[in-house]
């Protein structure tokens, strides 16, 4: 069940934090629309379990800013140790690009398609 205060990410790749819950839709503090439950791909309490493959992450190390891109050649390893990192404080998660938005916003060099 969908509560307020709990991160959602849609079907085309929209993530928000649930400030208002209806019978059908939620209103995210960063939308000014609602979005309908049916379009809810997940939920958690925690932002970090909505990243998916080939999203990209911004954290912070130190004083550093870092982008991460996550796909099928990262290795599991390495998507843990990152994933382990923002969990344990070492890095903060700053931004996540959904490749949703990503690829509805990217210029496709030669007009080839991104696979």
């Amino acid at each position: 069940m969908i509560e307020v205060n709990d991160y959602i990410r849609t079907k085309n790749g929209v993530i928000g934090k649930v400030i208002k819950v209806l019978s059908n839709r939620v209103f995210l503090d960063n939308l000014g629309y609602a979005v309908l439950i049916k379009d809810i791909l997940k939920h958690s309490k925690q932002l970090i379990d909505l990243i998916e493959n080939k999203d990209i992450l911004k954290v912070r190390i130190d004083k550093t800013i870092m982008f991460f891109g996550i796909d099928e050649s990262t290795s599991d390893t390495k998507y843990k140790e990152i994933i382990k990192s923002i969990e344990n404080g070492e890095c903060e998660l700053l931004e996540i690009l959904t490749h949703q938005q990503f690829e509805a916003n990217c210029y496709k060099v030669g007009g080839k398609q991104w696979d």
